[in-house]
């Protein structure tokens, strides 16, 4: 995460959470990026009329998250909850399923250079702030 620096990990009761970078593990953050869901597209090995494997580009190419160790795809639980001037809302929860959601795709971009110095910055200040507390 660009401002926390957290991982995204996958918890072993099928929740996602994120860790610190200091107690994140291969075995729980290390996930595979997918063009599809489908097993047959995945092993298939054969060149598409020629044109070659389609290529995973930031910010241009929706993709899939597999768990590497584990085999199930990030999803999301809706559930319903009633907010005091609001009415009803419908909230989303990061979970880990079998089979998920036909919409679970992703797009990925990097941070530009100027978001990266502050996402840095945020951090340090915040690293300095919990030693103050502490």
């Amino acid at each position: 995460h660009v401002t926390s620096g957290r991982y995204l990990a996958a918890a072993s009761d099928g929740s996602v959470v994120t860790v610190h970078r200091q107690k994140a593990d291969e075995a729980s953050t290390a996930f595979n990026l997918l063009m599809s869901k489908d097993e047959k597209k995945q092993s298939d090995a054969r060149e598409d009329e020629g044109m070659g494997h389609a290529d995973i580009k930031y910010g241009d190419s929706m993709v899939y998250l597999q768990h590497s160790s584990t085999g199930l795809w990030l999803s999301y639980q809706t559930f319903e909850t009633k907010k005091r001037g609001v009415g009803r809302v419908e909230e989303k929860k990061a979970i880990m399923l079998v089979e998920g959601h036909m919409d679970d795709g992703f797009t990925f971009s990097r941070a530009q250079e100027e978001e990266s110095r502050s996402a840095r910055v945020i951090r340090k200040c915040q690293s300095l702030f919990n030693r103050f507390t502490k």
